[in-house]
């Protein structure tokens, strides 16, 4: 694994740290608005936002959404479990193909997937600091 080139002087870098800073303040303005809804109303504000694949994946980063619905119906918390799976899953392999488009990181073609998750995952992280 390579880093295309030193990442602080590129202008794609700036871009993308500016529009993780965007969905940073979103995510950061819906938890507190999470944390204070009543435990009846957080499935129903969580299930409105599930089709929004990167903001969800954004929100269950900053606090694992499962947490957040220990004490609702059963149908309901499996339900949300499934669709965080396959949300983070989908977005972790968005990130690292976004980074390659980009010239961010050169990722050999012999590697495999479940370490480009894991990589995906460190650089998000890395990305968000």
């Amino acid at each position: 694994m390579d880093v295309a080139m030193s990442l602080c002087d590129y202008p794609l870098r700036r871009l993308l740290r500016l529009r993780t800073q965007a969905q940073q303040s979103g995510v950061d303005f819906y938890h507190t608005i999470l944390v204070r809804t009543p435990k009846d109303q957080k499935i129903a504000t969580i299930m409105s936002i599930l089709e929004l694949e990167r903001f969800i994946f954004l929100l269950n980063e900053k606090q694992n959404l499962i947490e957040l619905v220990k004490g609702c119906q059963k149908e309901q918390k499996d339900y949300i479990e499934r669709a965080l799976e396959t949300i983070c899953e989908s977005q972790r392999t968005e990130t690292v193909k976004e980074l390659e488009k980009c010239g961010l990181l050169a990722v050999p073609p012999y590697l495999p997937i479940c370490t480009q998750n894991i990589l995906a995952l460190h650089i998000f992280e890395c990305l968000t600091k």
